[in-house]
């Protein structure tokens, strides 16, 4: 059992707004301009709005626990809490960031991630929201759902090795097979500002997840040579998947 971590009081020290967690020199000049394989991976989101720092969100690993009932997926339901947080503000709102430059932000960051019922009609409006914090990046390429607050399998990933590099929500993630060659890049991450570690990542993953539709995916390979826009969605994907994992990009590996 993991501990609980109640951030009713902590929230307002770990949520940044629009503006306070990355300079211009973080981010491409260009919402569609992004780093060339081999360049810094700028990755997760800014957002604006002071108002999203006012719910709370607890934790518990293992979710469960205080569930009434499971979802049709066995997946523990949303807490009240999440919901809160979650239906705060319209779909078309972006959400907070948390940053792991207090204790209280560090240890949420390193929490463990649920799977998600795609019955619950929540799910879709956080989907929406974390696409709009997306979209309002400078460059963002990923995000994850725990970087937003809640610690729940869903992740964004810019799909770099395909026509248009879309945006691609993965739901209950699950990457099940890591290439043995691999790269090392520097990687930046807003929920860990003023760091740009050297992250050694495979080529190339497959990975298990739902599609927003409902269909589920096995094995979907993502990846290819180094250097290639195919290796450089395999890194964002894992980057994306960590987080979810409670793995961050300063932590030892």
């Amino acid at each position: 059992m993991r501990k609980r971590i109640a951030l009713g009081s902590i929230l307002p020290s770990v949520l940044l707004a629009l503006g306070g967690c990355a300079s211009d020199d973080d981010f491409p000049d260009s919402h569609d301009a992004l780093p060339e394989p081999g360049a810094d991976v700028v990755e997760d989101v800014p957002v604006e709005s002071p108002e999203t720092e006012a719910a709370d969100v607890p934790f518990d690993a293992d979710g469960a626990d205080d569930a009434v009932d499971e979802g049709s997926t066995g997946c523990p339901p949303l807490t009240i809490e999440e919901i809160d947080l979650i239906l705060a503000e319209a779909a078309d709102r972006p959400m907070a960031i948390v940053t792991n430059d207090n204790l209280e932000g560090d240890v949420f960051l390193h929490g463990y991630s649920l799977c998600v019922d795609l019955l619950d009609p929540t799910i879709w409006h956080l989907v929406s929201r974390m696409r709009r914090t997306l979209a309002r990046s400078f460059g963002g390429v990923g995000l994850a759902a725990p970087q937003v607050g809640v610690h729940r399998r869903i992740l964004l990933a810019q799909r770099t090795d395909q026509v248009g590099r879309p945006i691609q929500a993965f739901l209950n993630p699950w990457i099940v097979d890591y290439s043995a060659e691999t790269t090392t890049m520097t990687e930046g991450c807003l929920s860990v500002p003023g760091e740009s570690p050297s992250v050694e990542r495979s080529l190339e993953v497959s990975i298990d997840y739902d599609m927003e539709d409902g269909t589920p995916v096995t094995g979907e390979r993502v990846g290819g040579a180094a250097g290639s826009q195919a290796a450089y969605a395999a890194r964002i994907v894992q980057h994306e998947h960590d987080h979810l994992e409670g793995i961050l990009i300063v932590d030892p590996r």
